[in-house]
């Protein structure tokens, strides 16, 4: 090794583990560790909320895009003069309208759905699951209304 390898590998040096990174095998779980443990439920109920609301805010946002884009076509047919401001408004009050609307309609299909007997509690291994029928009209809808309030599936 001359001198021109050993300073390319000093340079290169803080680059060694983004270029050579082996398979490391992941993390573990605690077999012995009860599945009770009350941050583990506390985790649970943090990502299944945060995927809920993810998942609200991206039907939102496209919902908007398409409602706002509508919008603005129309709008300039009607009146060439259409202001920047008035789009804004539009996309704002719609944003809102369309969040709550999926809100309201995730609670609706939730009490559909436990009233009509898609969901149902089954028992395993001394916990108590949620069982969503897979033939449920508007499943996403309930399976989003679970993920933005955990408790309903006995998470608490």
């Amino acid at each position: 090794m001359d001198a021109s390898d050993r300073v390319a590998q000093r340079t290169l040096r803080p680059f060694r583990s983004l270029m050579h990174n082996p398979m490391q095998e992941p993390p573990r779980r605690d077999i012995s560790r009860r599945s009770g443990d009350p941050k583990d439920r506390a985790r649970l109920k943090a990502s299944m909320r945060a995927r809920g609301w993810r998942k609200l805010v991206l039907v939102t946002i496209v919902v908007n895009q398409v409602l706002t884009t509508a919008f603005v076509y129309v709008a300039q047919q009607v009146d060439p003069g259409l202001t920047m401001l008035h789009t804004l408004i539009f996309s704002c009050v719609t944003c809102g309208l369309v969040g709550y609307w999926l809100q309201v309609d995730a609670q609706r299909a939730w009490r559909s759905a436990l009233d009509k007997g898609y969901i149902r509690t089954r028992r395993a291994e001394d916990e108590d699951f949620l069982n969503i029928a897979d033939n449920c009209p508007r499943r996403w809808l309930v399976v989003l209304h679970i993920e933005l309030y955990p408790e309903l599936a006995g998470l608490s």
